[in-house]
C-alpha cells in the first residue's frame, strides 16, 4: 500500500558553471597619415568594453572591444596619441539550457605596444574573461502525510538556506555633460579615460529592483600649452531592473560593466565641455532565505514499511564581504621627475587559499605610472606587486573573489614616482548543501514474519544514538519513550532507558 505524501514545490536558481580564461589579442596598425613618424613608444593603456554575451546551445560567447590609447614621441620631440578599437571574442564550451542566464565580463591584465617601423605598430593585450551560467531548478520535498495515519511516525527536519530566487541582465544608457572647472586649463586633446561604477544603494519593489550608483570617469588630457592634467567627474544615476521571481525581502548583488563610452567635445566651448554618453550592463542576482521543512524518514509501528529516501543538492549563499587596504609605493626611475601624470593598476586572476583565519585572497598587480621629467619628456615606470588580504569565513564554504583598484593617485617623488591606490577584494561565499527527504513509501501487513518483541526493554543508549533511531528499532514512538522516562529531549547515555512496547 502506497503512503500518500504531501509535497512542497521549491523553485530557485543554481550555479551550473563558473568559467574563466585568458585571451590575448595581437593587433597591427599603421600610424594615421596626419601624424608624424614614431621615434619611441611612451605608454599604452586599455579599457575593456563588453558589448555582447550570448549563451548558445553548446557554448557561451563573450565579445567586445579594447579601447586602447598609445602615446608616443615623434622625431621632432612632440607627444602624439593614437586611439584604437581592438575587437575581441572569447568562447567557453558549455551546454546551456532553457531558462539559463549568462553572467560574465572581462578585464584587462596587460597591454604593450612595440614599433615594427616608424609608421607601423603592434599592440598585444591580455584580457581575462569570465562567465557564470545560472540555471533554473525546482524540486518537490515531502513535507508530511497527505492523510493522518496514527501508526505512521515521521521524522521532520528543518533547514534554512539562502537561495537565488531571480537572476537577470539589463543594459542602460546615461547622457550627461562633462564640464572642466574654470580653474583648470581647457583640453586640447583627450588622451585616455577610465571608469568605475559603484552601486551605492538599492531597494526591491515587487518584481523590480531600483538601484542607485555613481559613474566615476577619470580623464587624462593635454592642454593647449602641452601640460598633462587629469580630471575626475562623478555622475549619479538611478535605474530599474525587472526580474521574474524577485521577492520583496530579497537581497541583491548588482554588478555593473561598461559597454560603451563616448566623449565628444563641444566645439563652441574651446575644450571645456564634452557630451558624455555611456552604456552599461547591470547583472543582478537576488537571494532569499527560505525555511525548508522535509520528512527525512518514516516508519509504521504496526506494519512493515519500505521507504525511498533521495538526496537533493543545491548551492546556497553563505554571504559576501569585502576588504580594503591602501597601497603606497615608490617606483624608482633614473631621472628627476617633475610631475606624475597618471597611473593605472592591472591585476592577474585572484588566487584563494584556506588559512586558519579564513580565506587568503591574493593577486599579482602591475602598476604603471606615466610621468614627466625635468626636461619635459614623458616616461613610463612599471612595478609589479603582490597584494593579499585574509577574509574570515566558515571552513565548509567555497570562495569566489575579485579585486579592483580605486582612488589611484600619482605624484613626483624624491627618487621616482610615488603611487597610491586602494585595493578592494570582493569575496562571495557559497555552500553546497545536500539534504535527504522521503520520496516515496509503502506499507505492508505482517505475515508469519511478524517480529516478536518484549513488552519492555531496558538498555543504555549507545553513542550518537537518537530517540528516533531507538523508537524505529523497537516499533514504538518517541513520545512513548519520553513519557515512560520523564524526559523531553535526547537521553543521558549514563542512565538506563525504558523502552515500552507500542500498544
Amino acid at each position: 500500500m502506497e503512503i500518500g505524501l504531501k509535497k512542497e514545490n521549491y523553485v530557485f536558481y543554481d550555479t551550473k558553471a563558473e568559467l574563466s580564461g585568458a585571451h590575448e589579442e595581437v593587433y597591427e596598425t599603421i600610424v594615421p597619415d596626419a601624424l608624424p613618424d614614431i621615434l619611441s613608444i611612451t605608454d599604452s593603456y586599455g579599457l575593456v568594453l563588453v558589448s555582447s554575451r550570448e549563451l548558445r546551445e553548446e557554448r557561451a560567447d563573450i565579445s567586445g572591444q579594447i579601447r586602447a590609447s598609445v602615446m608616443y614621441s615623434s622625431e621632432s620631440g612632440s607627444c602624439e596619441h593614437i586611439s584604437l578599437q581592438i575587437p575581441f571574442s572569447h568562447s567557453f564550451e558549455i551546454n546551456g539550457g532553457e531558462g539559463c542566464v549568462l553572467m560574465g565580463g572581462a578585464e584587462l591584465q596587460s597591454i604593450d605596444t612595440r614599433t615594427i617601423n616608424p609608421r607601423k605598430i603592434i599592440v598585444r593585450a591580455s584580457v581575462r574573461v569570465w562567465a557564470k551560467i545560472i540555471e533554473p531548478k525546482s524540486f518537490e520535498l515531502c513535507s508530511g502525510l497527505a492523510e493522518d495515519n496514527s501508526s505512521v511516525q515521521i521524522l521532520t527536519e528543518k533547514y534554512s538556506a539562502t537561495l537565488p530566487c531571480a537572476a537577470g541582465r539589463r543594459s542602460f544608457t546615461i547622457e550627461d555633460r562633462l564640464e572642466l572647472p574654470a580653474t583648470r586649463p581647457p583640453a586640447a586633446r583627450i588622451l585616455r579615460y577610465s571608469c568605475n561604477m559603484p552601486v551605492s544603494d538599492y531597494s526591491v519593489i515587487g518584481r523590480k529592483v531600483v538601484f542607485k550608483g555613481i559613474f566615476v570617469l577619470k580623464i587624462l588630457y593635454m592642454s593647449h600649452d602641452g601640460e598633462f592634467l587629469t580630471h575626475t567627474a562623478e555622475i549619479p544615476f538611478s535605474q530599474i531592473a525587472d526580474l521574474d521571481g524577485l521577492e520583496d525581502k530579497a537581497e541583491c548583488v548588482i554588478r555593473l560593466f561598461p559597454e560603451d563610452i563616448s566623449l565628444v567635445p563641444d566645439e563652441s566651448s574651446d575644450g571645456r565641455s564634452f557630451d558624455l554618453t555611456f552604456t552599461a550592463e547591470a547583472q543582478v542576482e537576488a537571494y532569499i532565505t527560505r525555511s525548508l521543512e522535509t520528512v527525512g524518514d518514516l516508519y509504521s509501528t504496526s506494519m512493515k514499511s519500505a521507504v525511498d529516501i533521495r538526496p537533493y543538492s543545491f548551492t546556497g549563499s553563505a554571504g559576501r564581504t569585502s576588504k580594503r587596504q591602501t597601497i603606497r609605493d615608490m617606483i624608482e626611475v633614473p631621472v628627476q621627475v617633475r610631475q606624475g601624470c597618471d597611473a593605472e593598476v592591472y591585476f592577474d586572476a585572484v588566487r584563494t587559499a584556506r588559512t586558519d583565519e579564513g580565506v587568503e585572497c591574493s593577486a599579482n598587480a602591475t602598476v604603471r605610472a606615466l610621468y614627466m621629467d625635468e626636461s619635459g619628456a614623458l616616461g613610463t615606470a612599471t612595478k609589479k606587486l603582490q597584494v593579499s588580504a585574509v577574509i574570515p569565513s566558515a571552513a565548509d564554504t567555497a570562495c569566489t573573489a575579485a579585486v579592483s583598484a580605486e582612488n589611484i593617485a600619482v605624484s613626483a617623488g624624491v627618487n621616482g614616482v610615488e603611487v597610491r591606490f586602494d585595493v578592494c577584494f570582493e569575496a562571495e561565499f557559497t555552500k553546497r548543501e545536500i539534504i535527504s527527504a522521503v520520496e516515496g513509501a509503502r506499507l505492508e501487513e505482517y505475515g508469519d514474519d511478524a517480529p516478536v518483541r518484549p513488552s519492555v526493554v531496558l538498555r543504555y543508549p549507545s553513542a550518537d544514538e537518537t530517540l528516533w533511531q531507538m523508537a524505529k528499532r523497537y516499533n514504538t514512538t518517541v513520545d512513548d519513550i519520553c513519557a515512560a522516562n520523564g524526559i523531553t529531549g535526547e537521553p543521558d547515555m549514563t542512565k538506563l532507558l525504558l523502552i515500552p512496547k507500542r500498544r
